[in-house]
């Protein structure tokens, strides 16, 4: 018998806490970024879940 698809996916503590601190370090790296007038890194944008082809273009129709 298999465990049912939950139980499956679920992930340690451990890396639920990475995750939460990749998100918070984005974020800061982004507004840092934002504030200085650079463009935050790539890592950066993925752990907010931003494009960054889509970032590049902000500001240019």
């Amino acid at each position: 018998m298999t465990a049912p698809r939950a139980a499956q996916t679920r992930r340690s503590f451990r890396g639920t806490l990475a995750s939460i601190a990749e998100s918070f370090i984005g974020a800061r790296e982004c507004a840092a970024a934002v504030e200085n007038g650079r463009m935050p890194s790539r890592r950066a944008l993925d752990a907010m879940g931003i494009d960054a082809e889509t970032w590049s273009r902000i500001g240019r129709l």
